[in-house]
């Protein structure tokens, strides 16, 4: 009650059940996974940290460790953003006790983890679970990255076949070795396009349930379902 929430939305968090929120007095976000039973709250991020002290580092619903385990706060360095103003960048390690994490971390003020944001021990990766290269504040473009990509566009054009009504879905979001695709339609193909906008792998679908093979790399992919040069869906995955 009197607390405010944003839905974090988008990819594999359509759900609309992963609630954000800022405590701006303490400078802590939380995590809330809402489910019918239960609601779970996880903090996610401590900018009230000095360097020296520790935290106990949850990573919930990501590719990395659920009890990521305690990180140290090495440094914090103050950089300018796009909109020209500083905002500290805090550096984060592993503690020697930490069993479970072996990778350092990157928070940014106003920005969250440089990995996922609801993975604060995540290490941002571009081969691996992902890195932040583009993160837009009420639609001006905040912080940029282009180590591995050369431009950053609120621009999505997509066609969308708007003659017919195809129901879909894609799941997991985060695939082992398989994936499924369902759709209510024949003669629709499939297509996987890595980060760099590649297209790695692709393939026809049939009405029903497809179960594909995923035997690529690591990383982060974009899934579109297409039916007669259209692309009727798309949804972004995580290759562990």
């Amino acid at each position: 009650v009197g607390v405010d929430f944003k839905v974090l939305d988008g990819y594999h968090y359509i759900s609309r059940t992963f609630l954000l929120r800022e405590d701006v007095s303490s400078r802590k976000v939380y995590l809330m996974k809402v489910s019918p039973t239960k609601n779970d709250e996880y903090l996610l991020y401590d900018f009230s940290m000095s360097i020296g002290d520790t935290i106990d580092i949850k990573n919930p619903i990501s590719p990395f460790p659920s009890n990521g385990g305690y990180f140290k706060l090495d440094s914090i360095a103050p950089r300018t953003l796009n909109d020209g103003n500083l905002y500290n960048h805090f550096y984060l390690s592993p503690t020697p006790s930490n069993s479970v994490s072996t990778l350092p971390a990157v928070w940014v003020e106003s920005v969250g983890s440089l990995s996922l944001i609801n993975a604060p021990g995540g290490n941002p990766n571009v081969n691996g679970a992902g890195k932040l290269s583009c993160h837009f504040k009420s639609g001006d473009l905040h912080y940029t990255n282009y180590d591995s990509i050369s431009d950053c566009s609120l621009q999505y054009d997509v066609s969308v076949n708007t003659m017919e009504n195809i129901k879909f879905s894609i799941f997991p979001t985060f695939i082992e070795d398989y994936f499924n695709i369902d759709v209510e339609s024949n003669q629709c193909e499939y297509s996987i396009t890595s980060t760099e906008g590649r297209v790695v792998k692709k393939g026809d679908l049939y009405s029903g349930r497809n179960e594909l093979p995923f035997n690529l790399p690591s990383g982060i992919y974009i899934v579109s379902i297409v039916k007669e040069g259209l692309i009727i869906g798309v949804r972004k995955v995580v290759k562990n």
